[in-house]
């Protein structure tokens, strides 16, 4: 059973644009299995899909104990633009590729702030227009 989820940042901080931020699923099973786990980060109505992440669907799967226990999954560099994210997620068995278990669907997800990094006239054009993933660029000209 899927119980929660939780995105915190890396350093025991607030989670900010281009930092990395930890994923916490934290689930019950009842023994020990080798699984595929993802989540989805979405717009905070959670219209918008905005990224996914699967593990163990093509390649190294997952395990998880009997009882209670968490999977972590690391993001490097939040590319998100300040704002509330929800994040909603589950586990699978790996040979039927069913769901054994989700939360944030039919239930509440997980809901998270992303405050800003940058303060300057650019990050607020940025926010003023709704962007919500901040990409780099190369400027040429």
């Amino acid at each position: 059973v899927v119980d929660d989820f939780e995105v915190v940042a890396v350093d025991g901080g607030t989670i900010s644009m281009g930092k990395p931020a930890k994923v916490v699923m934290h689930y019950r099973a009842l023994e020990k299995a080798s699984i595929m786990w993802g989540f989805t980060i979405c717009s905070s109505d959670m219209h918008t899909s905005i990224a996914s992440f699967a593990k163990g669907m093509d390649g190294t799967p997952s395990y998880v104990e009997a009882g209670e226990g968490i999977l972590e999954c690391i993001l490097p560099n939040l590319r998100l633009r300040p704002g509330v994210y929800g994040v909603r997620g589950g586990i699978g068995d790996l040979e039927s590729l069913q769901a054994l278990s989700n939360k944030g669907y039919r239930d509440a997800p997980h809901f998270f702030t992303v405050v800003s990094s940058d303060v300057s006239r650019t990050a607020n054009y940025k926010t003023l227009n709704g962007a919500i993933v901040e990409f780099e660029a190369e400027w040429l000209s």
